[in-house]
Order: C-alpha cells, then structure tokens, then sequence
C-alpha cells in the first residue's frame, strides 16, 4: 500500500519508563515514591565490563574502609560508661558513633538510656529515626504517637509518613494539616503538603504549596524535582524544564530528575538540552544501565549514531539484555548499515540474553520491517502473520509500539496479494477498538496518502472526515505516528489542489523541514502546486538526498517527474512525455506512479488520433 511508509516508530530506541518519584522529605527519613553480533560491539563490551565507576560504590568502600575507625571510636567511648552512664550528651554521643558503625540496635539503646536522664524530646526523635533505619516501624510509630501532635510538627510528619506506607492517604492528609496549623510555612509539612496535592490531582495547589517550601529552603533538588512534575500535569513545560534545570543546579547526582529531565526533552524533540546532564552523572555512576539507555536515546534523537553506539556498549557492558541488541540493531539501522542490523535483531532473538516477552516481540518487529524495506514481503509476511496469529488477547494490536506488527503486515500484504487485500484488512483494524491510536494513525494515513496518490479526492476526504477525531487528537501519538500523519494530510491537500489546507498542516512539523525527507519532498509538492517550479524541483532534489533507503530515493524522484510532466504539458508535450517515460520506466519504484504515468500517456495518444 503505497503511500505511507512502513510504520515508524522503529526509528526510536525503545527503553523502559522509569517511575517518577515524588519525595515527601528531604531529610534521612526513607523515600516513599509516591547470530553473532558485530565483533567489534561484542569485544568493547567485553572490555568495558570491568572499567565502570561509581560513586555510590566508592561512598560504600570507603564507608566500609572507615568503619573499623568508627566501631573503635565507640569502644573507646563505651569504656568510659561507668564514669558518665548517667549523662546524656555522653550517651548521645555513643549513640552518634553506632549510628556510624551501622549499630543500629546499640544506638537505640543507648537513645532509649539517655530518656532517662532528660526529658527532651530529642532523644525521643532521634529513637524513633533509629528504629525505622531498623525497619521497627511499628515501635516507631508507637514513640511518634505519644508525642504532643498540637505543637509536634516532625512527630506528625512522622505519622503521615507511616500512614502513606499503608496507603492512608486520608490520615495522611490529617496529619500533614495538624503540622501545618502549627507552622504554615515549614519546609517539610509544606513538601509533604504538596506531594499529596499532586497524589490527589491538585495541581495548582500542589504548586503553592511548593513554592513555599521553596521560600523557606531555595536549594532543595527534589522539592524542585516535584514542583517540575506538578507543572507538567498542569501542561507548563517552559515551567517544568525551568524547575528540572534548578533540581539537577542543585544536586546533579539526583537519578530522579536528570531521569525524567531526559524523558521531557525527549518526548519535546528537545534530546540536546539534557544531554549534558546524563553526561555529568553517567561520570560519576557508570554502572546505571538505565541512565546510559537515555544517554544513548538522546544521542540517536539528534542523529549522533557514533556516540549512540559508544554509550549503547556501555549499557551493554552491565546490562546484556534482548532491550540492548535491539536498540543497536536501530541505531545501525539510522546509521543506514542494514547488515549490522539484522545481525543486532537476530542476536537479539536467538542469543540467551536478559529478556522479557515485549522485547523479543520488539526485534521481531524490527526484522519484519527490515525485510520488507529490503523488498522481502513473503519473509516479513510469515513473521507478521505468525505473531498476529498468536495475539489472541489483542495485546500487541492494543499496544502502541507493538501493534507496528499489524502495520507491516498489511503494508507487506499489498505487496503480496495487492492492494485491494490490505485495504479490506486495514479497514477492518481501523475500526476495530482494540487498536491502539497509533495504529490506527498509520492505517488512516496510508489510505489517505493512497488514495490521494491515485487521485480519488472523494475517499481520501471521506476518510479525513470519518476520523477527524483521531487528527484532532493526533499530538497524544507518538511524535513519529504524528509527523507522518499530518505529512501525509498536508500531501492530501496538496494533491486536491487545496494549497492552503496543505500549507496549515506542513507548517506543524516545520522543524522536520529540510531534514527529513518525505516531509521535504511534500513541501516541494506544494511549491509546484504554486506554480514555483525552480524552488519545488530543488525541495524535492533535496529530499532525494536526504532519504536514506535508495527505495526512498526512487519513489521520490519518479513522484517528481511526474509532477513535472503533469507541469510541462501545456507547454511542451514532448519534454512531458520524457518525463512520463522515465516514470513508467522506473525499477522499485511506486506501482500506482507508473499506473498514472500510463494513464496520462495513453489519454495523450488517444487525444493524439
């Protein structure tokens, strides 16, 4: 089904999501979120695997180095207990060196002595933190409830902490409210306050009381880190890249928000702008896989595949999973290598790597659609079929990366059967709710840019018409699903001689303009539907070069010529005809090109006599 290319979404580097943390203290209390492959990737994993740094790891090395200095300062200390048992700055001092040594229980004795001798509360504070580095939550709790909660902040912070473990959210907010009443603007009941409006889906409120915190702690990284989510669900990206920019200022080493930074640049084409912060991290925690896998996804987003290469052998070096492979055999596949990435996709699927079911499906996707770029339609028709086949709950047809499968096989299917075939299977899946949208955006796209191609106007606009739902929702797809979509529609419009229409819809994905190439090529469509010939001929040479795939080049260049025969035959309709003849005379090129080259040569001839 000529028209639309092969779905895709494969040009991206899939990797998992990561969960966003939204932290309700920022002190020590404990979170509460809310075939062989190319030998050259195979040896720099390989070599890589023993050189990888981590700051954590060497925090945890020394800590170990100085433990035996802590256990000895304590025993010194502890044999002084006879003179000073009954003083609390004494005891409280041994309990600072256990807590050192990782003593817990020792430090909650000697806590539990020093109440004693003084009834400040600090001791209780400091017992309870204690008991919960020793996952005594319950005696915790106990020592945090028998505190004064009218004028105890902490001790109600405590509680609600304890409260959201058991997923109280309603004793939460009682809680975090009493603290509250007795200081509006602490820093830690505001934090609370703020997560649990965000929890709840006030947003805005969640905002406010965000920037209080902020005004009583500016250089928190994780309350800017929430405020950032917070924006988000509000729609204020400028305002959540601003807040994510000052959290990593602040703590560059804060996994959370370099994380979801990358996400939101990523998901805003604006891969570059976190780069560098991935680049800082991953230089002091070279063993987070998942940090080099954004790394690596940022690089392939701004067409770097030699550097996506370099941080995916990274990733690969700690993490040998099916996920790693597939996502070289992408890259190579960007970097136009197509051996190299059949090899990473068959490595992928045959080798005994980390895996889980939606990967290998992902590789298995990925070789389909190598095979039929490559014009293997029978290959990647068994392949699509089979998985299809085996999809009885629909979980790959409701999945928006997955159902990619269900595009290839029809797209294969017109190659095969013709395409009349794929046209009753892609209408059947276009209404069918299972789909998922994206699916349902190709499909709707590849009909139209057929139909459009064959110039039937009527079923092309009917369609339009029939899924304006699907368009006016098309920016919840996925940001390739969307760009070939509204292409397409400006490509419609374009072809029915709607230039305005076409010109609306080219402008949305301006910043794909002299870059990629079908886009391109669409804009150079529209300068010739104008009449500028000189400027629509040099768009279209542009996108010729731009295309990767020579299929891509052919089918471009043999639109061209037809456009320019449809242009010269007013003037000269011998030159038309060369035109003609070049595009019923290309090899590989779009059969529905060579069927209208025909048609208008044949009108002419008949004219003619």
């Amino acid at each position: 089904m000529l028209g639309a290319k092969i779905p895709p979404e494969q040009k991206q580097i899939i990797i998992p999501p990561s969960e966003v943390e939204i932290v309700i203290s920022d002190d020590q209390m404990s979170h509460l979120a809310l075939v062989l492959p190319p030998i050259e990737d195979l040896s720099a994993i390989a070599a890589m695997g023993n050189t990888q740094y981590s700051v954590k790891e060497v925090a945890e090395n020394a800590w170990h180095e100085s433990r035996d200095y802590f256990v000895a300062q304590y025993e010194i200390l502890k044999n002084k207990n006879d003179e000073y048992k009954s003083s609390p700055t004494y005891l409280n001092r041994l309990a600072n060196w256990a807590n050192l040594a990782d003593m817990f229980s020792e430090e909650s004795h000697y806590l539990l002595e020093a109440q004693k001798y003084s009834n400040n509360n600090f001791f209780k504070h400091r017992l309870g933190a204690s008991l919960i580095n020793q996952n005594r939550n319950k005696e915790a709790e106990e020592i945090f409830s028998s505190f004064d909660l009218s004028d105890d902040i902490q001790a109600n912070l405590r509680l609600a902490y304890f409260a959201m473990q058991r997923h109280d959210v309603s004793n939460a907010e009682l809680l975090v409210d009493k603290a509250l009443e007795i200081d509006p603007v602490d820093f830690g009941a505001r934090l609370f306050d703020g997560a649990l409006k965000l929890l709840s889906g006030q947003f805005k409120k969640a905002v406010q009381s965000f920037r209080i915190a902020e005004e009583e702690r500016p250089n928190s990284s994780a309350l800017h880190k929430n405020k950032a989510v917070a924006y988000l669900h509000l729609g204020l990206i400028e305002k959540a890249f601003t807040s994510l920019k000052r959290s990593i200022s602040i703590d560059p080493l804060n996994k959370n928000a370099v994380v979801l930074f990358a996400d939101l640049a990523f998901s805003q084409r604006r891969s570059i702008e976190a780069i560098s912060s991935l680049q800082f991290y991953l230089k002091y925690e070279q063993k987070d896989a998942n940090v080099w896998s954004r790394l690596a996804r940022g690089f392939l987003a701004e067409g770097n595949t030699e550097e996506t290469i370099k941080a995916l052998r990274k990733q690969a070096s700690i993490e040998n999973s099916v996920s790693v492979w597939n996502n070289f055999g992408l890259t190579y596949y960007r970097a136009g290598n197509k051996q190299k990435a059949y090899e990473a996709f068959k490595y992928a699927l045959t080798e005994n790597l980390l895996n889980d079911e939606k990967s290998l499906y992902y590789a298995a996707r990925n070789i389909s659609i190598l095979l039929a770029e490559d014009c293997k339609y029978k290959e990647s028709l068994k392949i699509t079929k089979s998985l299809i086949l085996d999809d009885e709950s629909k979980n790959i047809l409701s999945d928006d990366h997955l159902s990619d499968i269900y595009g290839v096989y029809v797209f294969s299917l017109s190659k095969v059967s013709g395409v009349e075939a794929a046209l009753s299977i892609s209408n059947d899946l276009l209404r069918t709710v299972e789909s998922s949208k994206n699916l349902k955006a190709w499909l709707l796209g590849s009909q139209i840019s057929y139909y459009s191609l064959v110039n039937d106007f009527d079923i092309a606009m009917a369609l339009i018409k029939e899924f304006d739902y699907l368009i006016q929702d098309i920016d919840s797809c996925y940001p390739a699903t969307r760009d070939s979509l509204i292409n397409t529609l400006a490509f419609a419009y374009a072809e029915s001689g709607q230039i305005d229409m076409a010109d609306s819809y080219i402008k949305k994905i301006s910043d794909l303009l002299l870059k990629e190439p079908y886009p391109t090529a669409t804009l150079g469509l529209i300068y010739l539907k104008k009449g500028n010939v000189e400027k629509g001929t040099k768009l279209y040479e542009m996108a010729i070069r731009l295309s990767v795939s020579n299929i891509d080049k052919t089918k471009i260049r043999q639109k061209l010529n037809l456009e320019l025969g449809k242009l010269a035959i007013s003037e000269n309709m011998k030159i038309a005809m060369r035109y003609f003849t070049k595009v019923v005379s290309t090899v590989d090129g779009s059969e529905e090109l060579v069927k209208l080259g025909k048609k208008i040569m044949n009108n002419y001839l008949v004219a003619k006599k």
